[in-house]
């Protein structure tokens, strides 16, 4: 037969083993109280605790009341037995309940008092040196019997109890702090991952994330398009969080970093024992995605199994874990990323069409590094902050010799590869300035792009960038006007920062071909060969073709052009001879981008109209403002030998499309024996077009013009006024020729 104490030692054991088990408090002080009532005969077990915000005890748990009883079980602290044990901190006994004053029975439990007696023992619940509550229980009265043992035994049983209530209190700080830490760090994701926080200057990224701002918003699947480093995973961070879903789960899954017999578990989850080693069910990124998204990197990399179950994943909203029968509803936005050809993928048949075009609703293309220079500057200054903190260095920013490196590299790992070089100079740095000391080898050793030596400016540094995107789209696309469409400039503004930077190649030319010499340390100079094919037609029947072979020279800004020409007539008014040579020299220049004009000397042999050959030398001075609408133009020419006299032209060009079309008005003050104050006028059209390595450009002008009367008399027999039209056809072996007059 069992003693007492063994007992009292199984019951501890069993109190032990059911705090043991589980984290729940309200399970365990059950299964403690049924220890008590079932083992040691104690009754009514009732644990007692103080509510930290109302100091007012409450009953946690109680053995056979109803929850409307424990509701009434309510006392401050000091009134009766049990608010006394916990004001006091000392255990209780009362012997006969039914007679005692101080027992409230507010329960209302005990409703047959004088039929049955009990005693009522009370002890504290202690933790360290604070009473947080009170363990009481009824014990059928024994008369003159002591109740010492039971005491001892319920103040062990007690402080266990205290135990339990610290662990539980612990536990409910720490996901209390798991949850605040979670909360905060969903705020700090959010707010890192903001559109606004993305460091950019260039307009094409700026086109890019407008895009992708106004995709967030929606529901529809995203594909983000780029080189590696180009910062993919970011913006889908960044659209993420500017959508509806910001508070659901964002779930990353980098296809290309599983192997292709663990990305199928991955994305959908597996049963236990689904195969060897599945010893639990696992949740899949899918399932775990949930209402959020799910941002599939590299998606490019998928095995056709695998595409096949993801297709059915995106149009049946559906799937089931690996080894599984129950089908799971999916809701999660799909974002994916590939720095693959999809395209070239889905005709060789390696990515399934079906599946392209279901992923591909919205793409947003990210344009490489190499591709938007104006961003590395302030991408340099936000890593150079980012880096000095965590390392704790005072550096302020580049030397201008190191930044000419960083500009003239074309980075093939994109931005991150910038952060890693701007990294790693942080570390070696021990100036203020990183200098290209502290760049790699690989980097340093590239051709840079000068800046000038009394310090970078930043109309300076805008210059070097439009430098080396200019040299970079003439060298890709080989025309000029292929480059100005691809850097958004129409062809003349391209040609005013072509010579305004220096950067025409250095060219030499034959007829109709050219033979390119490149002189490396004069890049900035160029020699080109033009040739002019016109055949004019007058009225006074007359038809005049001529050929006007010319060199073209080029410094910057500056153009010289040099032609000679000769014609024969075919007709009755003028006939220049063929070994008469006829010259033109036109000196041409760019005022700040705004301002063309030309300064030039025409040389020439004509027929006098009377009959009476002659030579006679012209004058020009014209100018342009090339921003103004129509490019309005002034020119003003003075003939100082036998056509002695002034002509003022006004007019302008406008481009079209490929078509520049040309108007001008003249006054004649008396040039070439008009009539002073006659007006005359002239209307032309002209395109480029690309020929071989040069650009030909042909042109149809119309002018009329009233000569001499007199003069008109005597060789035509009385016309009074005439005009004429030209075609020509102007060839230049260099794709920046100028406008040769």
């Amino acid at each position: 037969m069992a003693t007492v104490k063994d007992i009292q030692v199984k019951s501890l054991v069993e109190i032990t083993s059911a705090l043991s088990s589980s984290l729940n408090l309200e399970s365990t002080l059950e299964a403690i109280l049924n220890v008590l009532s079932d083992s040691l005969e104690m009754q009514r077990g009732t644990i007692t605790l103080v509510d930290p915000n109302t100091n007012e005890l409450r009953i946690e748990v109680a053995q056979g009341l109803s929850r409307q009883e424990k509701e009434r079980g309510r006392y401050m602290i000091g009134e009766g037995i049990t608010g006394r044990v916990v004001e006091t901190g000392e255990p209780m006994i009362v012997e006969d309940i039914g007679a005692e004053p101080l027992f409230l029975n507010r329960t209302q439990a005990r409703k047959n008092l004088a039929e049955r007696k009990f005693a009522f023992l009370c002890v504290p619940v202690i933790v360290g040196s604070k009473v947080i509550g009170a363990l009481s229980v009824d014990r059928l009265f024994k008369g003159s019997v002591s109740y010492e043992e039971d005491i001892k035994l319920l103040m062990i049983i007690a402080s266990m109890v205290g135990q339990a209530v610290r662990i539980r209190e612990l536990a409910e700080k720490d996901k209390q702090a798991v949850v605040f830490e979670n909360i905060k760090l969903r705020q700090e994701l959010k707010g890192k991952y903001q559109f606004d926080n993305i460091v950019y200057s260039s307009r094409v990224m700026e086109s890019v994330l407008e895009g992708a701002i106004q995709v967030a918003a929606s529901q529809a699947a995203v594909m983000l398009r780029g080189e590696s480093g180009t910062g993919k995973e970011l913006i889908a961070s960044a659209i993420h969080y500017a959508s509806p879903r910001a508070d659901k789960p964002f779930i990353k899954v980098a296809c290309a970093a599983l192997p292709e017999n663990l990305l199928e578990s991955e994305l959908f989850g597996y049963e236990r024992g689904a195969f060897t080693g599945a010893m639990e069910r696992k949740v899949g990124r899918f399932e775990l995605a949930g209402q959020g998204t799910i941002f599939l990197d590299e998606i490019g990399d998928l095995t056709p199994a695998t595409q096949v179950k993801l297709l059915r994943v995106l149009q049946e909203k559906e799937f089931e874990r690996l080894g599984g029968t129950q089908t799971i509803k999916m809701n999660a936005r799909v974002v994916c990323a590939t720095h693959r050809d999809l395209e070239e993928m889905v005709k060789s048949g390696k990515f399934r069409e079906d599946l392209f075009y279901r992923i591909n609703v919205f793409p947003v293309l990210i344009p490489p590094l190499r591709e938007r220079k104006e961003d590395i500057l302030v991408l340099v200054d936000h890593f150079i902050n980012k880096f000095k903190k965590e390392n704790k260095k005072k550096v302020r920013g580049v030397s201008r010799a190191a930044l000419d490196v960083l500009m003239a590299y074309r980075w093939p790992g994109n931005v991150r590869e910038l952060e890693n070089v701007i990294e790693r100079a942080i570390i070696l740095c021990q100036k203020e300035l990183i200098t290209p000391a502290e760049l790699p080898a690989n980097i340093a050793a590239k051709e840079t792009i000068e800046l000038p030596a009394a310090g970078a400016t930043l109309p300076e540094i805008i210059e070097t960038i439009e430098k080396q995107n200019i040299r970079e789209a003439l060298e890709k696309y080989k025309t000029q006007r292929n480059a100005a469409k691809a850097l958004g400039l129409t062809e003349r503004m391209l040609g005013y920062k072509i010579k305004k930077y220096k950067i025409i190649a250095c060219l030499i030319g034959f007829l109709l071909s050219s033979v390119s010499a490149s002189f490396a340390s004069l890049d900035d100079i160029s020699l080109g060969y033009v040739s002019r094919y016109v055949w004019r037609g007058f009225e006074l029947n007359s038809m005049q073709p001529a050929i006007q072979p010319g060199l073209t020279f080029s410094l910057g800004r500056e153009e010289v052009t040099l032609q000679f020409w000769g014609s024969y007539n075919i007709g009755n008014v003028t006939k220049r001879e063929l070994t008469e040579l006829d010259a033109y020299l036109n000196y041409s220049s760019t005022y700040q981008d705004w301002l063309d004009w030309y300064f030039s000397y025409a040389y020439y042999t004509f027929p006098n109209l009377t009959g009476a050959a002659g030579k006679s030398g012209e004058i020009f001075l014209g100018l342009t403002q090339t921003q103004a609408p129509f490019a309005p133009t002034l020119t003003i020419s003075y003939d100082h030998d036998q056509g002695k006299g002034l002509y003022v032209q006004l007019g302008g060009k406008q481009e079209i499309g490929l078509v520049t079309a040309g108007l001008t008005v003249g006054y004649n003050g008396g040039q070439w024996g008009a009539q002073p104050g006659v007006s005359d006028g002239s209307l032309s059209l002209s395109s480029k077009l690309n020929f071989g390595s040069g650009v030909l450009v042909p042109s149809l002008n119309y002018a009329v013009f009233t000569p001499d009367i007199a003069a008109l008399n005597v060789a035509t027999g009385g016309n009074a006024d005439t005009g004429s039209f030209w075609f020509g056809v102007t060839y230049s072996n260099t794709q920046t020729p100028g406008d040769y007059k």
